[in-house]
């Protein structure tokens, strides 16, 4: 298959840019997070609105809207569609512009690949503070636990919970009020809440709350095995690339 016309399989995870959950929209984050890896990686990815359908558990309208907006409005992206022999149209095909934003996305998605954003990967934590204050650049999305949950939302916030577990060696994560969490997760403070809830109900989280404070724990999951694996890995690539900066 000629290289401009690679279909991309479904990713174990996709890299969401926080800036752009908290601009847009998570499924606009996970669209691009999943575009933007290949374009990154000097691919032509061609996607059909089912494929995303599928992936994120919604209805292919919706991805069609997420397209339009992605392409035409923000103007993040562009496509391109072609007609199969039988006369419909078949999957788009989309490349990075030359807008500004664009060309953000596709360096920051460069420095994912190149491991290169050594200082921010893994947020900011001040051991001294009661509260959890990570702010970080990169969230990352775990396809499988989509499937599992059949909700993308809830998949990320319990991805979220449990790599901040896992990078602060905590087994409960403090917040000062529902809006402190809400603001913590990108999410918009009814949604962060009723996801919270519904992982809840569930059993995979429990959380305590006062007028003070917002006491959150997830229980034992396969996301905490995933996020361990991984920061383990890129605690090695970070060590390495430190190596060979001071040489």
């Amino acid at each position: 298959m000629p290289r401009d016309k690679i279909y991309t399989v479904c990713p174990e995870k996709i890299f969401l840019c926080t800036q752009v959950i908290e601009l847009s929209s998570l499924l606009d984050a996970a669209i691009i997070g999943d575009l933007f890896y290949w374009l990154a990686k000097g691919e032509r990815p061609w996607r059909k609105a089912e494929d995303y359908a599928e992936m994120f558990k919604v209805d292919a309208k919706t991805i069609l809207r997420h397209f339009d907006r992605l392409t035409d409005e923000l103007k993040y992206l562009s496509r391109k569609r072609t007609r199969l022999n039988n006369g419909k149209y078949g999957a788009y095909k989309f490349s990075h512009n030359q807008t500004k934003s664009s060309k953000a996305l596709l360096s920051i998605y460069k420095g994912i690949l190149q491991n290169s954003d050594i200082a921010n990967d893994f947020g900011e934590f001040n051991q001294e503070e009661p509260e959890y204050k990570e702010v970080p650049s990169i969230q990352l999305l775990h396809i499988g636990s989509i499937t599992e949950l059949k909700c993308y939302k809830s998949s990320y916030l319990l991805g979220r919970l449990c790599w901040a577990e896992v990078a602060r060696g905590q087994e409960e994560l403090f917040f000062s009020s529902k809006s402190h969490f809400a603001s913590w997760s990108g999410l918009q403070r009814k949604t962060a809440i009723r996801v919270l809830d519904k992982l809840k109900v569930k059993g995979i989280v429990d959380y305590d709350c006062s007028d003070e404070s917002l006491v959150v724990r997830t229980h034992s999951c396969r996301l905490h095995d995933f996020f361990t694996s991984y920061m383990d890995e890129k605690q090695e690539v970070r060590k390495e690339n430190l190596m060979s900066l001071v040489a």
